[in-house]
């Protein structure tokens, strides 16, 4: 759901409609918004205060058009069957609509079995164990990222926290992303299996200098 929530702050419309990548955005969801909220929304947040582009935050969940929904599923699901009809039509034979989200899900589970190494960001100690047994690497802590070097400052990282919606907003937020919800649960199966064959204990430690 971070990740959701954190899409919020980056771009109203979604990355495609700012950059007209796949899939092609017909209606924006800022189109749908009275004048003086599309200004704040196309400006972005940088450009605004928090407070002025929470106000959009009821409006851009309710928009059909939102690109963030299931926007994990959606990517790994372009991965395993592209954009081609015949090729989702033929990957999902067996389910009804291949250009549906039902085919979405299945093509993304396929896809994250085929990656050989993925990691989990609250796992990422556990994460970069994986990493080294799987690829037969080491990290070298001297050269690692710094712990608290970002003080979190500046409007943007001051994001909602799913915690704090209220329940009909954590609701409609887990249902516009039920298929990442889904896809998701599968991903820490296939994660804990790896560690469990990689012999990865669950109370490994890694040091604090670059984790």
């Amino acid at each position: 759901m971070s990740r959701f929530l954190s899409e919020f702050y980056e771009t109203f419309d979604g990355w495609e409609a700012k950059y007209k990548t796949h899939p092609h955005v017909t209606r924006p969801c800022s189109q749908s918004l009275p004048t003086t909220l599309r200004e704040v929304a196309i400006a972005g947040i940088d450009n605004s205060t928090k407070a002025e582009y929470d106000q959009l935050f009821e409006h851009w969940i309710s928009c059909k058009q939102n690109m963030a929904s299931d926007r994990q599923t959606r990517a790994l699901a372009y991965v395993a069957g592209n954009s081609s009809g015949a090729v989702r039509r033929k990957m999902c034979a067996n389910r009804t609509n291949a250009m549906g989200k039902a085919c979405d899900l299945f093509l993304a589970r396929r896809a994250l079995l085929q990656l050989s190494y993925f990691g989990l960001n609250e796992e990422r100690c556990r994460s970069e164990k994986l990493f080294e047994s799987t690829f037969g690497l080491r990290f070298d802590s001297r050269h690692g990222a710094q712990v608290g070097t970002d003080d979190g400052r500046g409007t943007h990282k001051a994001k909602l926290n799913f915690h704090d919606l209220s329940a009909e907003h954590q609701r409609v937020v887990r249902h516009l992303n039920r298929n990442d919800l889904k896809l998701y649960a599968v991903a820490v199966v296939i994660f804990n299996a790896r560690l469990r064959q990689h012999g990865v204990p669950e109370d490994v430690r890694c040091d604090e200098g670059h984790v």
